[in-house]
């Protein structure tokens, strides 16, 4: 078995997040340095992820707090953000997710499948996929909020 390493760098991660934040949201995803993103914030936070398989096998995920998800479900839905419902911003997440994954895995060498996108929301969660290590990951500034997107890598996996 032939094991496919990648080499994916923050600055494609900025590529990816920038194109999908302003041509979906028409919001600005601004590259913040991990050196001044501040400790993960203390109440609800949602995490999205979706497995890639196929020539590579990962999962991409996507983690904000409450007010960058219903700001982006905001922009993404075209609604005032105090009428979103629950249930339509675990959707844009998803969504986002989906969209991350897919340009994520347009990059890659050979052919790829993309999952189903999850959604982990809660106060205190942790999501890790056993046999993974982390690849890259990179946080931008978005409405005042900080979303992060990180890749991960099955190892030893074809």
């Amino acid at each position: 078995m032939t094991v496919v390493h990648i080499e994916l760098t923050d600055e494609h991660l900025h590529q990816v997040v920038d194109t999908i934040w302003g041509s979906m949201l028409g919001l600005a995803a601004v590259p913040v340095p991990a050196d001044q993103v501040g400790p993960a914030s203390e109440g609800v936070t949602l995490t999205g992820s979706i497995q890639i398989s196929g020539s590579w096998h990962g999962e991409v995920r996507l983690h904000c707090d409450r007010d960058a998800a219903r700001a982006m479900a905001a922009a993404m839905f075209g609604m005032p953000p105090e009428e979103l419902e629950s249930g339509e911003i675990r959707d844009a997440v998803g969504e986002l997710t989906n969209m991350t994954g897919g340009s994520i895995k347009a990059l890659l060498p050979g052919e790829g499948m993309l999952g189903l996108p999850t959604v982990v929301e809660g106060a205190d969660h942790l999501v890790q996929v056993a046999g993974t290590r982390l690849l890259v990951e990179a946080s931008f500034l978005c409405d005042g909020s900080v979303v992060g997107v990180s890749v991960y890598e099955v190892a030893g996996k074809p």
